[in-house]
This record gives C-alpha cells, sequence and structure tokens, in this order.
C-alpha cells in the first residue's frame, strides 16, 4: 500500500503515506460517515466506508464503564454501584445534586452515589468512592482501522 485517504462527513481528513496508516480525530456527537481510500504502488486504488454515531457524554448517576463516558470524565464506584460523577467541594458541601452528598476520594472530593432511582443499580451498603483518573479532552477516534478491512490491491507477479 502507498498511502491511505479519510473523509469524515465528505471532508478530507488527510492523506498517510506511511505505515502503520492510523490516525485520530475528535468528533461531534451525532451520526458521521468514515470513507478510506487506499492505494497501492501501482496506482490502483480501493475505498469502503462505514457510518457511526457518537453518543453524547453520561450525566452525573447515569451508569459508566471508563471515565471517557462520563461528561465530568470521572466514573466512580462505590458499593455495587458504579456512576458518572462529579468533582465537588468537601469544604461548603456544595457542588453535588440534590441527595448526593461530597465524599472524599484519595487527593480529590466527588460527588458519592447518586439518589435512589438516578441509576439502574441497586443501592448498597458499602461506604467509601474510587474514582478512576479524569479524562482527556476526548476519546480520539481511531478511524483508519478501515485501512485493514480495505482488499489489498496487489497485483500478482508474474
Amino acid at each position: 500500500m502507498s498511502g491511505a485517504t479519510l473523509l469524515v462527513d465528505g471532508r478530507p481528513q488527510g492523506t498517510l503515506t506511511q505505515p502503520p496508516y492510523t490516525s485520530s480525530i475528535k468528533l461531534d456527537t451525532g451520526s458521521h460517515s468514515l470513507k478510506v481510500t487506499a492505494r497501492d504502488l501501482a496506482g490502483n486504488e480501493g475505498a469502503d466506508a462505514i457510518s457511526i454515531s457518537v453518543l453524547p457524554p453520561l450525566q452525573f448517576g447515569e451508569l459508566c464503564d471508563s471515565n471517557e463516558a462520563c461528561a465530568s470524565g470521572m466514573c466512580a464506584s462505590q458499593g455495587d454501584r458504579i456512576f458518572c460523577t462529579e468533582s465537588c467541594d468537601l469544604a461548603s458541601a456544595s457542588g453535588c445534586p440534590e441527595g448526593a452528598e461530597c465524599l472524599s476520594a484519595g487527593d480529590r472530593h466527588v460527588c458519592g452515589a447518586p439518589p435512589a432511582g438516578l441509576d439502574d443499580t441497586a443501592p448498597s451498603g458499602g461506604s467509601g468512592c474510587v474514582v478512576g483518573a479524569p479524562a482527556g479532552d476526548g476519546a480520539p477516534v481511531a478511524l483508519l482501522l478501515l485501512a485493514g478491512l480495505l482488499v489489498t490491491l496487489r497485483r500478482p507477479r508474474r
């Protein structure tokens, strides 16, 4: 392969000419079309496209499985409950949604388990709260994995 070109929603995102032919971009919430066109050394081209949906980040109290899934960048566990949480100010006991309390979690303070009914997990008798590191500016999407799915454009040698 000599290169690959990526289009997102019909707009060029760049051309890659060196392996491993990968790229990361941040996509807004909503539906998107991704198209990769690959070229071989002889100039033959092949293309493939997919459609994806980027979901909005989860809010406080919603079930999560990673920091990146939460708008706050913090997915916490408290007892049996795993949920999106937020930072809070322990000194003023403010910043948490109604019914949730501000708890110490390592070197920071976060809102504890949401009030019953905000998520699908059963309340737990456990105490304490474990919070992962906050997420960065958004999880980039590895788009050129499509290149691995493209038909190899090699001509048989004679």
